[in-house]
């Protein structure tokens, strides 16, 4: 029997250092032969580098000197898989488990469905795992805008078959080969953490490969750990507005339509939520990425 092909994992973190040896430690469990590891640091501040690497020799650890964002610290390590000889990336934020057999059934869809690009599997929530998080995403018409298909709903056969996706997070996804050599870069790093995977998918569809959902495999998600422990939370609602403003210029049009429908649903549900002293910096955002203002 021939060995399975290889893939290259990706563990993207930014400090939460357990988190990491937690994600790292599910992988391992895979039992995958010829699984090749692969740390993304994104500037922490918790000595995690140094932790990952004495336990877990078997990773590379690549430590950016600062936090790149999403894209940024993805491209980093997506430029060390075009460099080894792996036929598959599994890209996967440190809040996230993998459950027994995910890969290998990512890697089995992935050999049945030649043209997809990107393979993502079933993700409840870490700490509901009978209630999903993400079945993928869907463009929606209103508020305009990306819609997570099965939010909060509780598993069932709705979300039990594969099938194509419009987009998928990239909290946990298989990329092939072809779509590392086709869709260059991965992800654009001018959208530094929100659209940055919807506007992945975009491009890789665009490329006429597709996105699979694959329910066999499971990966379970903590969900938005890094900005919901974040200590400076604000500074993410200026980067959602530039990211906003961005990808509906250049995938949404006509953009005063849907930028504003979505823009104005958004600040009436950031008010009812309480976070209304924070949307003077979404708007910031908006407004600078509009204008072609610098970071």
């Amino acid at each position: 029997m021939s060995p399975p092909p290889t893939v290259a994992a990706i563990v993207l973190g930014w400090n939460l250092v357990e988190e990491s040896r937690a994600c790292l430690a599910s992988l391992e469990a895979q039992g995958y032969e010829g699984l090749q590891f692969i740390y993304v640091d994104n500037g922490s501040t918790d000595g995690a580098p140094a932790r990952i690497a004495e336990e877990f020799p078997n990773a590379a650890v690549i430590a950016l000197p600062r936090n790149e964002g999403i894209a940024g610290g993805y491209n980093a390590g997506l430029e060390r898989v075009r460099a080894l000889d792996a036929e598959y990336a599994f890209i996967l934020n440190n809040d996230t488990i993998v459950a027994p057999g995910a890969l290998a059934a990512l890697v089995a869809a992935a050999r049945d469905n030649p043209r997809a690009g990107l393979l993502m599997p079933k993700i409840p929530f870490e700490g509901d795992r009978g209630r999903i998080w993400s079945a993928g995403q869907r463009r929606r018409g209103f508020p305009p805008g990306v819609a997570m298909i099965g939010l909060r709903q509780i598993d069932g056969p709705a979300y039990a078959e594969q099938r194509d996706l419009e987009y998928a997070p990239s909290c946990a996804l298989l990329i092939s080969r072809a779509c590392l050599e086709t869709v260059v870069p991965a992800f654009d790093p001018r959208y530094f953490f929100y659209y940055s995977d919807t506007e992945y998918c975009e491009r890789v569809r665009r490329a006429g490969l597709t996105i699979r959902y694959v329910p066999e495999a499971v990966v379970y998600h903590k969900v938005s750990l890094s900005t919901t422990r974040s200590a400076h939370p604000a500074p993410w609602y200026y980067e959602m507005g530039r990211s906003t403003a961005r990808y509906y210029t250049h995938y949404m049009p006509p953009v005063l339509l849907t930028l504003g429908s979505f823009g104005l649903w958004f600040l009436a549900r950031e008010t009812i939520q309480g976070n209304a002293r924070r949307l003077p910096l979404f708007l910031r955002g908006i407004r600078d990425e509009m204008i072609g203002r610098p970071p």
